[in-house]
């Protein structure tokens, strides 16, 4: 998984979640969503 700090992961998973596509390595199970 990407290196990110927490702030920038929430921003970037909010991205994806507005967006409706997550990378193809990313698995949503993984997380509390």
């Amino acid at each position: 998984m990407m290196e990110k700090n927490n702030k920038e992961f929430e921003i970037w998973l909010e991205a994806c979640q507005d967006q409706g596509n997550y990378p193809d390595d990313f698995d949503p199970n993984l997380y509390d969503l």
